[in-house]
């Protein structure tokens, strides 16, 4: 079991190798990118990343409004042959869910991995990369839809 601080350590020491890994790899819009920081420049929409038992990637929408919340989950479900296409694979909708506060998710899951064994690493960095890189392709294309 670990400690308090060596969880932090090795949490921090997995975000700054999958910062790394990353920092090289442009935007699809051919701009430098905080790839673990994705900044949608919408508030209330973002990509969100997540791994302890599990690796969690999903786009959340955490507008305090209900009905604002399923509008704009209403447009990625618009979207959603595209985005599915883009990504190469289906995804979990859900447009009531809790959390800290009530969101919606659009959100895909690798199970049976841990972030506290190094040798699931790989796995981990290339699951997100390849689907970060998809959700960056998408939202270069279609963010406008979302601003309106």
């Amino acid at each position: 079991m670990y400690s308090r601080q060596e969880t932090a350590d090795v949490r921090k020491k997995f975000w700054a190798s999958f910062g790394k890994y990353l920092a090289p790899v442009p935007s699809s819009s051919g701009k430098k990118i905080n790839w673990i920081n994705y900044k949608t420049g919408i508030r209330v929409i973002q990509f969100k990343m997540e791994v302890i038992n599990e690796a969690y990637i999903g786009i959340e929408i955490t507008h305090n409004d209900p009905g604002k919340r399923k509008i704009y989950y209403d447009q990625f479900e618009a979207l959603k042959p595209i985005l599915e296409k883009v990504l190469g694979e289906r995804w979990q909708w859900q447009l009531y869910t809790r959390e800290k506060a009530p969101i919606a998710r659009i959100f895909t899951i690798l199970p049976n991995v841990n972030v506290y064994n190094p040798a699931d690493w790989p796995a981990i960095i290339s699951f997100f990369k390849q689907r970060l890189i998809g959700l960056d392709y998408f939202w270069q294309e279609y963010r406008m839809v979302f601003e309106i």
